[in-house]
């Protein structure tokens, strides 16, 4: 069996096949297509490009790796601050139900507008103003009141107790 050239096989085992056939020539490398010799010039510079590549790569490396650790740090703080926003959107928009504190002012002002019907016709009133409420802006009670809404109810309530006491006061 005949052992083929070097130049016959790919790049990829010339180097080692032309070592195996020229093991008395003193060769140590195979670069940019030629054999390198240990007397051969190129050696020593080939050898300092490889060595300054190489502290190049491990600084780059060193960079890129923190860099992927502060991005990675951006994705975490970013995944946390839509978490906080998907909360906050559950708490305030317009399909979100008034507050506490809200429903307690419209049931103050209720009572207001349902004590101010009474004085006038002497009847109990506040069922009266539950029920309008409750038709005008669709809900079935008022704590469902939609926070978009809250103004607009507030304002209407203040209307009728207005109205109503300056009917009795004139």
């Amino acid at each position: 069996m005949t052992i083929p050239s070097a130049y016959e096989v790919k790049a990829s085992v010339q180097r080692r096949l032309l070592i195996e056939q020229l093991p008395d020539v003193g060769v140590v490398a195979w670069r940019g297509g030629r054999l390198l010799g240990h007397d051969d010039p190129q050696d020593d510079v080939d050898r300092q490009a490889d060595a300054v590549r190489q502290q190049e790569e491990q600084r780059l490396g060193g960079r890129i790796d923190r860099m992927a650790q502060w991005a990675k740090g951006v994705a975490e703080n970013i995944s946390d601050l839509k978490a906080r926003v998907d909360d906050l959107e559950l708490h305030v928009g317009p399909d979100v139900p008034i507050s506490e504190q809200q429903a307690a002012e419209v049931a103050l002002a209720v009572k207001q507008v349902g004590r101010a019907l009474s004085d006038k016709d002497g009847k109990p009133g506040y069922g009266q103003v539950y029920v309008e409420l409750y038709r005008r802006y669709g809900i079935s009670s008022y704590k469902n009141l939609p926070q978009d809404r809250y103004d607009e109810v507030m304002a209407w309530l203040k209307g009728w107790h207005d109205e109503l006491t300056s009917e009795t006061t004139s």
